[in-house]
């Protein structure tokens, strides 16, 4: 199902990270995409770079590394947790016209109608005024 709908958006090459979990995806030619995948690499910024559309999990430096590289970046974050602050950042920065969110259920979905002509470019930032702006979302601001 999630294969078909990235087909449908023309996907052709898909490059997974999947880190330390006991699911390993099958590499090959699968529905017409090249599927490559690693558990983890020193930087992601080479696949980055190369990439049209980042889909990411909603933690802080994934997300920041993807939007300081100016891609189009799909959230999917997991609703499961309880005082999920990945969820609430993944909400503000959708507020704020950076990226778009979703939970792992609704991802085939959300591909085939996502339009990320509206995203706004995330501006170049310094670690302090990011941090800021992290404590800010969070609720620590003085």
């Amino acid at each position: 199902c999630l294969l078909q709908a990235l087909k449908k958006r023309g996907c052709k090459r898909l490059i997974l990270q999947f880190g330390n979990g006991t699911f390993v995806p099958e590499t090959g030619i699968n529905s017409g995409i090249q599927i490559e995948s690693y558990r983890f690499k020193d930087s992601l910024a080479k696949d980055m770079a190369k990439a049209d559309v980042v889909i990411s999990h909603a933690g802080a430096g994934s997300c920041l590394e993807a939007l300081e590289a100016k891609k189009k970046l799909l959230v999917v974050v997991n609703d499961s947790l309880m005082h999920n602050h990945q969820v609430e950042l993944a909400e503000k920065l959708h507020q704020e016209g950076y990226l778009h969110f979703t939970t792992c259920g609704e991802l085939p979905m959300v591909l085939e109608t996502v339009d990320f002509l509206n995203i706004k470019s995330y501006p170049k930032s310094e670690s302090s005024v990011f941090a800021k702006y992290i404590d800010r979302v969070m609720g620590f601001d003085e």
